[in-house]
């Protein structure tokens, strides 16, 4: 051991090196000893902090709180002391420091003490941007939510209570169970398969559900939940997602969508008359005039018919577009596997001319409207028997496939293809790949139109000379 002599010059280092203020108080409420770190902090020299009681140098608004602490330990009530105050500094401004103090039984305390400014203004400045945050999420009508895997549970955010028609100042955070509890019935399986893929497969997803909220409402809300991975291990620590009530913006749009039908099923009708009569006055004509007609004459008017012609088609597809995607048709669970089978009966013919072998895999049920999934089902397996290759045998393959939390229905062919950089265009109104091809451009786009309809999505991926695939989602049903 050093002798004493270097173990106060030792000592004395250390106290000259410390960030923290360190000091010795009187029990008649003066300094006895400063660090020099209290004028580094405060500004005060050493002679000005012991001149005077500490006490003149407190924040106003806090004398009475640092007087009561200090009585109690003055009192006996307690041997240490921990709070907080505000101490004036030379140049006029305030400094906000933690107090630990410690009574010796010679009646004087040693205390070691922290500036805590800096720490308080980026604690303000992070209670600010929550506020914040919440505030916007309130407006946004958008909450958010963590699962946390390491023991914390779920945290909802302010909003993420008020769409579950709680209070977040009054509920508390709720487990996983009861987290999960508030879905429909019939979605729970949908969301554990959600959150336990993201768990294990490290999977994002994104579903829209029923919710049943505190007061017993049903709201139809949306989730997107992301997993968060521990960069030392690999594995997922978290789940991190954003959570919002859609019911009123779908009923929006589904009246607006309504509205647009009508019209359009009123269009079509109306502009079916007018086309009739122009082709029917063209045969008139030519009956009429028969060989009085000069080759031009002849010409033009075979234009004219043949655009009418084409224009009754089109307009009658639309006819045909409106009244597919009507609302009327009650919602039901769907035995996917018994409707696909009556789609092949129905295209039978279809599918023996073409040479082609459809391969079938089992389907889980889905909820919708019967007809309009089936319209879907028989436009994608006509679509793959029309884009064959005549040097290739057709095969088709219909299956399910579960990726990102949903499951998606898939109809797959080594036909035709096409370049994915027109997968989107494709399902456009009147859009034609091949306008050689007979039809009039109206199928898929029907199929993404009663996809979207359910909540559902659809994409397209192929490759020339390849083959093509069109996978769509829809609202799962219990099995």
């Amino acid at each position: 051991m050093p002798p004493a002599s270097e173990r106060d010059v030792d000592l004395r280092r250390f106290v000259e090196m410390s960030i923290d203020m360190l000091c010795i108080a009187t029990a008649d409420g003066h300094f006895a000893w400063v660090s020099p770190s209290w004028t580094r902090v405060l500004g005060w020299t050493d002679e000005e902090l012991r001149s005077r009681p500490f006490i003149e140098l407190v924040h106003p608004d806090d004398v009475e709180g640092t007087l009561a602490e200090y009585g109690d330990l003055l009192a006996g009530k307690t041997t240490t002391l921990h709070f907080r105050n505000r101490y004036r500094t030379k140049d006029g401004g305030w400094r906000l420091l933690a107090w630990n103090a410690v009574r010796d039984d010679d009646g004087r305390f040693h205390c070691n003490v922290r500036d805590m400014t800096g720490a308080a203004d980026v604690e303000l400045a992070r209670q600010r941007q929550i506020e914040q945050l919440s505030l916007g999420e309130e407006l946004a009508q958008v909450g958010h939510w963590l699962v946390d895997l390491t023991g914390g549970g779920p945290r909802w955010s302010p909003q993420t209570f008020r769409i579950h028609g709680l209070d977040p100042l009054r509920d508390e955070q709720p487990d996983l169970e009861a987290a999960i509890g508030f879905y429909h019935p019939d979605d729970r399986d949908r969301v554990n398969g959600c959150v336990g893929d993201a768990i294990a497969k490290c999977q994002p997803f994104e579903f829209t559900c029923r919710l049943i909220r505190a007061d017993g409402a049903e709201r139809l809300v949306h989730a997107i939940g992301r997993p968060q991975v521990d960069p030392r291990s690999g594995e997922v620590i978290a789940i991190f997602g954003v959570f919002m009530d859609i019911t009123d913006r779908e009923a929006e749009l589904r009246r607006s969508n309504q509205e647009l039908e009508q019209f359009a099923s009123a269009a079509a009708h109306d502009l079916q008359a007018p086309l009739r009569t122009v082709v029917g006055l063209g045969e008139l004509l030519r009956e009429e005039l028969g060989d009085q007609l000069s080759e031009d004459a002849e010409a033009y008017l075979e234009r004219m018919m043949g655009g009418a012609e084409r224009m009754r088609r089109l307009v009658g597809e639309l006819f045909r577009f409106a009244r597919a995607v009507r609302h009327d048709e009650t919602v039901e669970a769907i035995d996917m596997d018994a409707l696909m089978r009556e789609v092949l009966q129905a295209v039978e013919a279809d599918v023996t001319e073409a040479g082609a072998e459809v391969v079938v895999g089992p389907l889980p049920k889905a909820r919708g409207r019967r007809s309009q999934v089936e319209r879907v089902l028989q436009n994608l397996l006509q679509n793959a028997l029309k884009f064959r290759r005549p040097d290739v045998p057709l095969r088709v393959e219909i299956e399910s496939q579960h990726a990102d939390g949903r499951t998606w229905y898939m109809v797959r062919d080594n036909g035709q293809g096409f370049e994915q950089r027109l997968a989107t265009r494709m399902f456009g109104l009147f859009r034609q790949l091949d306008p050689q091809r007979e039809g009039m451009g109206m199928g898929l786009a029907l199929c993404k139109r009663i996809v979207e309809m359910h909540g559902g999505t659809i994409e397209a991926l192929g490759r020339p000379g390849e083959g093509a695939a069109f996978r769509f989602t829809l609202p799962t049903a219990e099995a």
